[in-house]
């Protein structure tokens, strides 16, 4: 992990601000939004915080539910993640951009949100701790936090990624199933250590439940090829293939095919007494 709060691995995988919102707000991080919101009551003239907000979609998803009528602060550490946010914002939008670390944001007030949300963020922190901490003070009694956090790659919650895991198990080794088994963004997909932190953080009716995204891609055939494992022997190369190929079959559709994609939706409320 970085000094920063945040990990090499997320830096590398965000790249720049503007081939984020291109590559991954459209097919992932946008619908993901909608879905994820879809679980979080927040109403109209609230106070929220987003948290590792990104290039923002997550809080202008919420300014149009809640046609504008609140207040909603969108926090980052990638200075250019917030630049680029602040030229997405509406003009008639209530948002304001702050580079921060979600351990330390002593420019926000004491129990001034009714809600914080954290949409993939979360499994980067390096002090996970201290972020529930820090975002369990700015927000008021019986004021609620949710996150969406992808859950640890499955057959069930991530049968496209278990599948290039399981051929490489099969076929290559351990080791290399691991690379596909344990990349950044899959990191905090345990129920139980998060149920564990919320509750040591000081939350109360913690809830967690597991929601998938579908997530279109193209053909199996072209979305699955053997240019992508060119480290391996062509014969090897060409089992792993077939074999993804075979277990992905149930997800082909008629315009390509689509795959779950499964995260832990985590709600909690801080105390009334608090």
């Amino acid at each position: 992990m970085s000094e920063t709060g945040i990990s090499k691995d997320h830096k590398e995988i965000i790249g720049s601000a503007v081939k984020y919102e291109r590559d991954k707000v459209p097919n992932t991080f946008y619908p993901l939004a909608l879905l994820f919101l879809s679980h979080v009551p927040i109403q109209k003239g609230d106070t929220v915080l987003d948290v590792a907000c990104g290039t923002g979609i997550v809080a202008r998803v919420i300014s149009e539910q809640i046609d504008h009528q609140g207040e909603i602060v969108g926090v980052d550490l990638d200075q250019d993640m917030i630049d680029f946010a602040k030229t997405k914002t509406p003009a008639d939008t209530s948002i304001s951009w702050h580079v921060g670390n979600a351990n330390s944001m002593p420019f926000l007030e004491n129990n001034f949100f009714d809600w914080a949300v954290c949409q993939q963020g979360f499994q980067f922190f390096s002090d996970k701790a201290g972020a529930l901490n820090e975002i369990y003070r700015v927000l008021k009694p019986n004021g609620g936090l949710a996150m969406v956090i992808w859950r640890s790659i499955t057959k069930e919650g991530h049968p496209y990624y278990w599948a290039i895991a399981e051929a490489h198990r099969k076929y290559v080794s351990d080791a290399a199933a691991e690379k596909f088994t344990k990349p950044a963004p899959f990191y905090q997909g345990n129920e139980k250590d998060l149920y564990t932190l919320m509750q040591n953080a000081g939350f109360v009716n913690v809830h967690i439940e597991n929601i998938h995204l579908m997530r279109k891609r193209a053909s199996l055939e072209e979305c699955v090829v053997e240019e992508d494992y060119a480290d391996l022997d062509p014969e090897t190369r060409k089992t792993v293939v077939e074999y993804i190929r075979k277990e992905l079959e149930p997800f082909r559709t008629d315009e390509g095919s689509a795959f779950p994609y499964g995260a832990h939706l985590v709600i909690g409320y801080k105390s009334p007494a608090a």
